[in-house]
């Protein structure tokens, strides 16, 4: 097995033919102390210095060999590491829940719930199968729903989807709606969006468990398919996204088809605030 001396390279001096030959102790000594020296390094051989050889009494070469090692250290600390992290991944992966386990923790919530609320309290086809996955579905089972969901919007008869953006904003802000402090309804539902996306730039307070819709329209140079893309996403999310976190506004009938037009209004126009 080499050993560090053997690894360690070796001082040569050039002749005046071209080859080199060793160097005197004390010309050792001297090339060590000027880094411009012209020296070449030939490997395999032992390392000279002015108290002797290897790289224990180099203090360059055994700058460069610790590194060497800590390198080879972090790197198999890694590999370590990330066995580690993927096999407990591995073993923390949630198993499918059953549905009849899904719905007994959602009827049991809401024991005093009234008549009109029963039907919210039972899921349908996509929420099943949203339940059943923890929202990530496999890819055939996501396309099921993205298809299934697509098929519920509703499109303008007029083909506009744009409303009025001030309306747009006052929808955006309000949470009112389908909470117990609700009912019965004393005005429309509001969307509540502030709640989850940042819209208008000078507002301080939103959520952001969506992704900030600040410019929204301007990035998008206000484009006609933009505005078409909006308002299916804010109609049905699931059409784009299956499991997605948002409401399925229109589809569930949660917001009107002008409540959601002055929505994209909001989002696409260009006197919106959300584009300033």
């Amino acid at each position: 097995m080499p050993t560090l001396t053997s690894l360690s390279p070796s001082i040569r001096r050039p002749t005046s033919s071209g080859s080199t030959v060793p160097r005197s102790p004390a010309e050792r000594g001297r090339r060590w102390e000027d880094p411009t020296s012209p020296i070449s390094v030939t490997p395999q051989q032992s390392a000279p210095s002015p108290e002797g050889r290897g790289i224990a009494s180099n203090p360059r070469l055994t700058s460069a060999f610790e590194a060497g090692l800590s390198a080879l250290f972090m790197s198999l600390l890694a590999l370590v590491a990330t066995g580690h992290v993927d096999t407990a991944r591995a073993q923390s992966a949630p198993a499918p829940v059953s549905e009849e386990r899904v719905q007994a923790a959602i009827s049991s919530s809401w024991p005093k719930a009234p008549t009109d609320w029963l039907a919210r309290l039972q899921q349908d086809e996509t929420m099943k199968a949203c339940s059943q996955h923890h929202n990530t579905p496999p890819a055939e089972v996501g396309r099921e729903i993205r298809n299934r969901e697509r098929a519920s919007i509703k499109h303008p008869a007029d083909g506009n989807y744009i409303g009025d953006w001030t309306k747009g904003e006052r929808i955006a802000q309000s949470g009112y709606g389908l909470r117990f402090s609700d009912y019965p309804p004393a005005q429309v539902n509001g969307g509540n969006c502030y709640a989850c996306h940042q819209l208008d730039p000078k507002e301080v307070s939103y959520g952001t468990i969506g992704p900030s819709l600040a410019g929204y329209g301007k990035v998008r140079k206000f484009g006609a398919p933009f505005a078409k893309a909006v308002y299916e996403k804010i109609y049905n999310a699931h059409e784009q996204q299956a499991c997605s976190l948002m409401p399925r506004f229109g589809s569930n009938g949660i917001l009107s088809e002008a409540q959601i037009k002055d929505l994209v209004a909001l989002l696409m126009s260009p006197d919106s605030p959300v584009n300033k």
